[in-house]
């Protein structure tokens, strides 16, 4: 018998060129859904540092159910939202709570804000030896409140008082002697005590807003184009582009 040869089916002819264009419609999906995220981070709220006592600690101050403590500053911007201050207890207890008080002006003025810390939120041991451990950071305590705007450039106080605490579980304030911070001092008692409290302030605000604070943090004091704000912008956006250089790169991989 004869053998008939079998015959090929012509192939289609690659596209190439559809190929191309499904591809760069893909990355250009994604580097709108890329920029559309960077834009929708930049909205997200944020607490921006505000004002702050250096961390020069040299003493500590006590509060309890007999003594108090509290701190003058200037806020710079609107919303502040949160203090944190260096404090410790000797010995926590159930029950105890820390009052702090966020007034106006200073030890008589009107309250704005109340916050109860219960004594089990703060690090146990004595202040200045906490602090000497280099290792560590500072041991901070924070205190958050609602936002509170109409105050920018205003001076400010909080103090914080030890209702019930026994003098066993005496909270202790970090403080630096002389004071160190030129926009108020530290109160004890009530009474001007020539040093300030260990603190700092934080606003509410959004990502962008924190990243021209963190601009303007990394500039100050620095010499020659170092000190300027917009050196660092630039070198963000360079970063942010090759990055977006890099994964354009490695998806024609």
């Amino acid at each position: 018998m004869a053998v008939v040869p079998e015959i090929e089916e012509p192939q289609a002819p690659i596209d190439r060129g559809g190929r191309e264009r499904v591809r760069a419609a893909f990355l250009a999906g994604l580097l709108a859904l890329g920029l559309a995220a960077l834009v929708l981070a930049t909205l997200l709220p944020a607490q921006l540092p505000d004002t702050a006592a250096g961390t020069g600690g040299t003493d500590a101050t006590q509060i309890n159910d007999w003594l108090s403590a509290g701190q003058q500053f200037r806020v710079d911007r609107e919303g502040l939202s949160r203090i944190d201050v260096a404090l410790s207890t000797l010995k926590a207890g159930d029950g105890l709570d820390l009052q702090f008080y966020l007034r106006e002006k200073g030890p008589e003025g009107p309250n704005l804000r109340i916050v109860r810390k219960g004594l089990r939120a703060l690090p146990e041991g004595k202040i200045l030896m906490l602090y000497e451990r280099r290792w560590q950071d500072v041991p901070w305590v924070s205190f958050q409140f609602e936002p509170l705007y109409g105050y920018s450039g205003s001076q400010l106080y909080f103090n914080l008082e030890g209702k019930d605490i026994p003098r066993e579980s005496t909270v202790q304030a970090l403080v630096a002697y002389p004071n160190s911070y030129k926009r108020g001092e530290a109160y004890i008692e009530e009474k001007p005590a020539g040093c300030n409290l260990v603190f700092r302030t934080f606003t509410q605000g959004t990502s962008a807003a924190f990243l021209g604070t963190s601009l303007d943090l990394m500039s100050a004091g620095r010499p020659g184009l170092l000190g300027a704000v917009w050196v660092y912008g630039l070198l963000a956006v360079a970063t942010l582009a090759s990055l977006l250089l890099l994964f354009r790169r490695i998806a024609r991989l």
